[in-house]
């Protein structure tokens, strides 16, 4: 996950406080789509619903089940670091 989101300047070093706006789902999903469906370069950190938004309708379009809630992870400022390195494995064993 690391080297995928910070290929696109965002940084990870955890699986909670590292993926509370969205930014790293984002980069990840432009990394492994090839920068195709997801307009990275347009997003902000400040956004953070629009980038869960997006980050999790392209990622179940592409047949990863929909595992984190959007509204629970706008309110969380650390998200469950169990729960998003679950949703990334799903991803990565989607991707690969």
């Amino acid at each position: 996950a690391r080297q995928h989101a910070e290929r696109h300047g965002v940084p990870v070093k955890d699986f909670s406080a590292s993926f509370s706006d969205g930014m790293a789902f984002c980069a990840i999903l432009y990394d492994v789509l090839g920068g195709k469906e997801m307009p990275f370069p347009e997003l902000t950190p400040q956004d953070k619903r629009r980038n869960f938004e997006l980050a999790f309708k392209l990622a179940e379009k592409h047949g990863v089940e929909p595992f984190l809630d959007v509204d629970d992870m706008v309110r969380m400022a650390k998200p469950d670091a169990h729960s998003v390195m679950t949703y990334v494995s799903f991803l990565f064993k989607k991707f690969k």
